[in-house]
């Protein structure tokens, strides 16, 4: 799903009571990612950990990831190549390429098939390796999981990270992960943000297109859809007019499903 319009339109508090709804309600591993948190760092292995930490907290089950992370954190090259013969090659050394850092590592596969070869002490180009292979791992561990589970991945604020992050969500997360062999994994993904409609659309190929849920404003609900949000929100005893009215103003484009709770507030409050 793509939810794009400008800002002040309640995107953000759409991502929120997704986020809740599916933690609290439906009881579905979800994380939200606010992206606009990420422009001082923009790496993936960044937004990978903030959505581990949620998803772990929900219920998701991401083995590899967390072995292969807890390795790095001991600084323990040793460690850390024990783990990647662990995962059972959830992690491709031989594939692994990292800018600046090619000699870290062939280094590192060279060390990992072969005996009685010293270790390096644990570097900062090795460190950057290793998170690209944490982010393998995760992707490795969603993949499985979401074979027979149900997930939810939440970005919020799209528009506001750089090139690279952008590329990579769309292209690992969204195109390769949840929209490639879709029929056997159950994930779905939300991005929010202003103006993104064509941003996402010319990024995937047109054979995907389909897949891909557009929300473009709130302003485009039905009446009957504005009652039922107030009535889920507790507002029962609302007259037809009342709605309407409420209907009225969602209508004009400048207001939030927020602002729609504070009207019907109001008018509960008047009365008494």
């Amino acid at each position: 799903m793509v939810v794009s319009n400008r800002s002040g339109t309640g995107k953000t508090d759409f991502m929120r009571k997704v986020r809740l709804q599916c933690d609290v309600i439906c009881s579905v591993p979800v994380a939200l990612a606010d992206l606009a948190d990420y422009k001082e760092r923009p790496d993936e292995f960044a937004v990978v950990t903030c959505l581990h930490k949620a998803l772990k907290a929900t219920g998701a089950s991401l083995p590899n990831f967390e072995e292969l992370d807890s390795a790095r954190k001991l600084s323990d090259t040793a460690a850390f190549l024990q783990r990647i013969r662990s995962v059972g090659g959830a992690v491709d050394m031989r594939n692994a390429t990292v800018s600046g850092a090619a000699k870290i590592a062939g280094m590192m596969f060279i060390i990992e098939n072969a005996e009685n070869v010293v270790l390096p002490t644990w570097t900062a180009e090795i460190d950057s390796l290793a998170r690209l292979l944490c982010v393998d791992a995760f992707l490795s561990d969603l993949a499985s999981f979401t074979q027979e589970n149900l997930v939810v991945l939440l970005f919020d604020t799209l528009d506001e990270v750089g090139e690279e992050l952008r590329r990579w969500i769309l292209s690992e997360v969204v195109r390769r992960m949840a929209l490639t062999n879709w029929e056997n994994r159950r994930l779905v993904v939300v991005l929010a943000g202003e103006d993104i409609r064509e941003l996402v659309y010319g990024r995937l190929p047109k054979e995907q297109h389909p897949c891909i849920e557009l929300l473009e404003t709130f302003g485009s609900w039905t009446l009957d859809e504005v009652r039922e949000f107030l009535r889920v929100h507790g507002f029962t005893d609302l007259t037809k007019l009342e709605v309407k009215a409420i209907y009225t103003l969602l209508q004009g484009g400048v207001h939030t499903l927020v602002d729609g709770i504070w009207f019907a507030t109001g008018i509960v409050e008047r009365r008494r």
